[in-house]
């Protein structure tokens, strides 16, 4: 049989497959909301909230990454040339984190001027005193 080759059933398998996808992906984002909603309300941690909508988000990006992009079908390669680009990625993240005390130790201090605002008096006092 051809490649090209109009197959029904085949596009009606390939086409439940697309709305199941659909589908996961419409459930993660209702996932994610209410992760933030109910999550918030009930005491989590922002970072409890927050990781738990990054996985949600991975999980939706995986999907998409697979299906609608044909990763899934596609051979070792693409998938060795995936990890070596996320392998080189994560460091560039961190890589301002590591680097953020090298900057500072060359700072002169008394060329910094004060943020305006913050060492004047207030009405009805001195800098730094509350307001009763």
């Amino acid at each position: 049989m051809d490649a090209h080759t109009f197959d029904p059933v085949e596009f009606k398998k390939h086409l439940r497959g697309y709305w199941v996808v659909f589908g996961a992906l419409c459930v993660g984002t209702i996932l994610t909301v209410a992760a933030a909603t109910f999550g918030l309300h009930r005491g989590w941690s922002e970072a409890t909230v927050i990781t738990v909508a990054l996985i949600i988000a991975s999980t939706k990006a995986t999907l998409v990454a697979l299906y609608f992009m044909h990763l899934i079908d596609e051979k070792k390669l693409i998938y060795w040339t995936l990890l070596l680009v996320a392998t080189l990625f994560l460091p560039l993240l961190f890589l301002p984190n590591l680097t953020v005390n090298e900057t500072s130790a060359h700072r002169d201090p008394s060329k910094m001027k004060p943020m305006p605002g913050i060492h004047e008096p207030h009405e009805g006092g001195e800098a730094g005193e509350k307001k009763e």
